[in-house]
């Protein structure tokens, strides 16, 4: 699990920092008007100084807020976090405020007859007009999280608000699983578990996949959503996919879907090169394209993700998507797009091959 220890590189800032915070607390949560129980004491300019203050730390709240995190832009960070702490009994505030030059918003989450310190706090940095990150992160007064369980954290509750807003309460049993599996497949095995320490505003134009670029040039860790929930969270979503691998299996005759298409490819027309489909020690699908005769290696991926459609497999390079299309006689036309490819080039499977090209 490469990258799984990898600290917070942007936390450094302590809990009692974020606790000074809650100085402008009032100004979010409905507490009394100190510009004017104090305006006696204040000149005009010093008024329209916090009138100018204020006015910009509401447009930071709203930055975050109505911003998405990483590239889940079907909820902004609110609905998330409202979502998941807006329980009875439970007091939510939003602050923005300036610590050493540099923009905050925090959001505290905790029981209404308790203190800040009993709940959640979470820190955003403000650092551009449109582009902001996960800073900090507190729970109970504890403030000793990897970078990675955080991110496992705000994974978790987008999945939550996903499972009660797309989902629904009422959904039957198949289709809370289909929809669970349409999440899985198509977005969290397919966005680095990372991701959501980054966010941006709803207007962003740029490219969310690598806001942690954009903001900190770093690079993700090399960990899916899936798997760094999986890690955290004791397999937690397999039951998603294995209930999916069961009824492949079944259509397959004991076979999961892509096993049937496990093979090494001959070209029809001859020589040493070679295509071969297999699945390493983590099951996923890889392509090996290359010399028999040399071992020469013209080209190589694990496959971030893959799809079946009607005898078609496709592979998803991250960039491209390659293409095998299966077909009765036993040969395969394939298309490597990763590989620079852009037509198809027509191979026979193994049994084929050695029967003399005829099946």
């Amino acid at each position: 699990m490469k990258g799984i220890k990898k600290t917070l590189k942007i936390v450094g800032i302590g809990f009692a920092a974020l606790i000074v915070l809650t100085i402008v607390i009032g100004v979010f949560s409905g507490g009394s008007d100190s510009a004017e129980e104090t305006s006696k004491q204040q000149t005009e300019e010093s008024r329209e100084a916090e009138d100018k203050n204020e006015s910009q730390e509401m447009d930071y709240v709203a930055i975050v807020q109505t911003g998405y995190l990483g590239e889940f832009t079907d909820a902004s960070v609110k609905d998330i976090l409202d979502m998941n702490f807006g329980l009875s009994g439970f007091t939510l505030d939003w602050v923005a405020s300036d610590m050493d030059g540099e923009e905050y918003v925090a959001f505290y989450a905790y029981p209404s007859d308790k203190t800040l310190e009993d709940g959640t706090t979470i820190l955003f940095q403000i650092c551009s007009d449109e582009t902001f990150k996960v800073s900090g992160y507190a729970d109970g007064g504890n403030e000793d999280f990897e970078s990675t369980e955080i991110a496992d954290f705000l994974n978790n509750w987008y999945m939550n608000w996903y499972i009660k807003n797309k989902i629904g309460v009422d959904a039957s049993e198949d289709e809370a699983m289909e929809k669970m599996q349409e999440l899985i497949h198509n977005r969290f095995d397919k966005i680095t578990g990372s991701a959501v320490l980054y966010g941006a505003s709803k207007d962003y134009s740029g490219d969310r996949k690598n806001l942690c670029r954009e903001i900190d040039n770093t690079d993700p860790i090399g960990m899916t959503v899936t798997e760094l929930i999986n890690y955290y969270d004791g397999n937690m979503l397999d039951i998603y996919v294995s209930k999916e691998i069961d009824s492949n299996e079944q259509e397959n005759g004991g076979l999961s879907d892509v096993e049937v298409y496990l093979d090494t490819l001959y070209s029809v027309e001859g020589g040493d090169d070679i295509v071969s489909l297999y699945t390493d020690d983590n099951g996923r699908l890889c392509v090996w394209y290359g010399s028999t005769s040399s071992e020469e290696e013209y080209y190589s991926c694990t496959y971030e993700s893959y799809t079946v459609e009607e005898g078609v497999l496709y592979g998803d390079t991250g960039t491209d998507t390659d293409e095998f299309v299966f077909m009765e006689n036993g040969h395969v036309d394939i298309l490597l797009s990763g590989y620079g490819s852009t037509h198809y080039q027509s191979y026979m499977r193994e049994e084929v091959y050695f029967s003399g090209g005829v099946e």
